[in-house]
């Protein structure tokens, strides 16, 4: 069942290799006729029948503003008392509300210190990059130098040679 697709590289035709790589895929990939391609979907459930809510008590805005006006009016002698009451807890939410703004303008001053600190690394390392690079060049410029310094002296000596010899 499982062909190998040969090819004979003396007389290579495209083509024809193709249209045998194709078959090949195809017949690998088609699926069993014997196995179903998908399962059956099953029906959805039913659904219960559910009643509807019983609407919300609703009451007339005239006595919601009646009530809450007497409400204030009974109130309004304790309102001294209230403030003196919540005076020390006022303190400390504005002490606090203080601190966060405190604490917000540090971290912005380490945000903005972070990003100096980011800008300067990335700023060293192109410059040790660069600075890696341009030795790199003059190390294998030394080399060359060297060659020809030993090739000079070895030239100088054999001039030396004939020119005076001994």
């Amino acid at each position: 069942m499982d062909k190998k697709v040969t090819v004979d590289h003396d007389n290579l035709n495209v083509a024809e290799l193709g249209e045998r790589i194709k078959t090949a895929a195809a017949v690998r990939t088609a699926p069993p006729a014997t196995e179903p391609v998908s399962a059956p979907i099953p029906d959805p459930p039913e659904m219960p029948m559910v009643e509807p809510a019983a609407p919300p008590v609703v009451v007339p805005s005239g006595l919601k503003s009646r009530l809450k006006g007497l409400l204030i009016r009974l109130l309004r002698p304790f309102f001294p008392l209230m403030r003196i009451l919540v005076l020390p807890l006022h303190e400390d939410v504005a002490a606090l509300y203080r601190q966060v703004d405190a604490s917000n303008r540090r971290n912005d001053k380490f945000i903005d210190y972070i990003k100096l600190l980011h800008m300067l690394d990335h700023n060293l390392v192109v410059e040790l990059t660069k600075l890696r690079i341009e030795h790199e060049a003059l190390k294998s410029k030394m080399r060359l130098m060297e060659k020809d310094l030993a090739y000079l002296t070895k030239r100088e000596r054999s001039v030396e040679e004939r020119v005076f010899p001994e």
